[in-house]
């Protein structure tokens, strides 16, 4: 998990003046053999706004590298439509 401010996804509580929640997921939990009592936790961030807010135009850079914890902040923006989302694709990220 990443530290500081992005602690989960606290820097986009810059980028928005209400309260915003990420998309929901499921953790599963195993414990015995076989699956018995297999569990399942609904967890997801909630973002809350943060002064001073930034009222200016925003671009999120992704390549192929970013998953999971950038793929969770893309749904938050994606959702609420905090900014552009420019991807370099692999074939992008082999030519250089």
């Amino acid at each position: 998990m990443p530290s500081g401010d992005v602690k989960p996804a606290g820097i986009l509580g810059y980028l928005s003046s209400t309260e915003m929640y990420s998309p929901t997921w499921a953790n599963q939990t195993v414990l015995f053999p076989d699956r018995v009592g297999m569990s399942f936790g609904i967890d997801h961030w909630k973002v809350e706004p943060k002064q001073p807010q930034l009222n200016v135009p925003i671009v999120f850079l992704q390549d192929v590298r970013a998953i999971s914890y950038f793929e969770t902040l893309m749904g938050i923006d994606e959702n609420y439509k905090l900014g552009q989302l420019s991807v370099r694709t692999l074939r992008e990220r082999m030519a250089t």
